[in-house]
């Protein structure tokens, strides 16, 4: 589990560090406290998580990778470096250098794409907790709403990440690979959640719900 918060911690690092470093070294002082206030949001979500482990005391708790998605943040991220670096190279005029605008849009699209380089899955007595790397995106379903969990495949054409299906109609949530939990609650409503661990997940959440 430590490797996997070590990677988005050091996407935060290379990435808002360097921003930061460049609107230090710029006296750019509103961009550094765009920043800054943007790295400081992201280690509270780190923060707000270890508090809630350690008061949920979850029963069943995992973390799989989609070694894609990372992947392709690295691409980016590469490609954006690439772009910083050759804007700073360029011949001093008033078009020339880096732009707030953009390097904030960057900036964005990074924090989405690392967010979805993991999900980790947790079952404790009260709930399943779903969150998406290091908790931009996440969702908590009542285990005394659940009616039903049962492992499924997801067709390849679902995709990954946070989708709404229409037909059958349910939510699909996911990073990796096609093993799934399908989870109903008791109104109706369905839910997919990715794993590479279906059976423990299932048996898991079968525990709480009929506890």
């Amino acid at each position: 589990m430590g490797k996997y918060k070590f990677v988005n911690l050091t996407v935060f690092i290379i990435f808002f560090g360097t921003a930061l470093f460049e609107a230090f070294q710029k006296q750019n002082w509103i961009e550094a406290i765009i920043f800054l206030a943007l790295g400081v949001l992201s280690l509270w979500l780190i923060l707000k998580e270890k508090l809630e482990i350690k008061k949920n005391m979850a029963t069943y708790k995992h973390t799989q990778i989609g070694y894609l998605m990372l992947v392709i943040t690295l691409v980016v991220l590469v490609f954006f470096a690439w772009l910083q670096i050759t804007a700073r190279a360029e011949p001093p005029s008033i078009d020339s250098g880096t732009n707030f605008a953009v390097t904030a849009i960057m900036a964005l699209i990074l924090s989405i794409l690392a967010s979805f380089g993991s999900l980790t899955v947790s079952v404790d007595e009260q709930h399943v907790a779903i969150k998406f790397g290091y908790g931009i995106f996440r969702k908590k379903f009542s285990a005394s709403e659940i009616a039903s969990a049962t492992q499924v495949k997801n067709h390849w054409y679902y995709g990954w990440g946070i989708r709404l299906w229409f037909w059958p109609r349910m939510w699909i949530y996911n990073v990796s690979c096609f093993d799934a939990v399908e989870i109903r609650m008791k109104n109706g409503k369905i839910y997919r959640i990715g794993t590479d661990e279906p059976e423990k997940l299932e048996t898991a959440i079968k525990r709480v719900i009929f506890a």
